[in-house]
């Protein structure tokens, strides 16, 4: 195992490059995200990725991640996907108006 303290300057809770744009460039001035890189040289065709994470108890999905794009028809058939503003461009954060577990609303 090796430990390195080159990026200890970076403001970043992670390696990958998902970060709102904002966010990226306070760390790193000047660069581009790594989903912004994939999308200027043509190997995305949209700027977004997305995440299934499936059942802990239902083993006929596995969790997925994609990047460019979504899969609805393969882990959420019948379903469309909510488009949420950002609320703060350093952080992937959008605005709760409510949340519930199962059918039991929870207080926010």
């Amino acid at each position: 195992m090796t430990e390195t303290f080159d990026l200890d300057y970076l403001q970043s809770d992670g390696i990958l490059g998902l970060a709102p744009i904002d966010g990226l460039a306070k760390s790193v001035p000047g660069k581009s995200s790594f989903v912004q890189n994939l999308y200027d040289q043509g190997v995305i065709k949209n700027r977004v990725f997305s995440f299934f994470l499936a059942s802990y108890n239902d083993w006929t999905k596995e969790s997925a991640f994609t990047l460019g794009g979504y899969d609805l028809d393969q882990y959420a058939p019948n379903s469309t996907v909510t488009w949420n503003a950002i609320q703060n461009t350093n952080y992937w954060t959008v605005l709760l108006t409510g949340a519930s577990f199962g059918s039991s609303p929870i207080t926010l």
